[in-house]
């Protein structure tokens, strides 16, 4: 599942970036509603923003989100940072999730 997260961010991101970061931040309380899922995606190198998601961005880490909510990993936030060679493939990639 990460794997597609990671790709769908990679769409998301300009061509000519070498490096990204996807911030994705949970907010809600578990079992009380549904919980908000919130996305930041920059460039580590120049603080550049992506501000144009996809929907399969969103649907992927939904997924994510709800595969480690079912097994009982509360995570909050997940922190993905992705390193792209010069033809634009994910060669190197760094997760952190911090729990609640």
């Amino acid at each position: 599942m990460m794997n597609e997260v990671q790709e769908c961010a990679r769409a998301c991101v300009p061509a000519d970036w070498m490096s990204a970061t996807l911030e994705i931040k949970v907010t809600g309380h578990p079992g009380l509603g549904s919980p908000e899922i919130h996305h930041r995606l920059t460039n580590p190198e120049n603080g550049d923003e992506v501000i144009d998601f996809t929907e399969d961005l969103f649907n992927s880490t939904s997924k994510l989100y709800a595969a480690f909510r079912d097994s009982g990993e509360n995570w909050n936030e997940c922190l993905v940072t992705m390193k792209f060679d010069e033809n634009g493939k994910i060669y190197r990639t760094t997760i952190r999730y911090h729990c609640r």
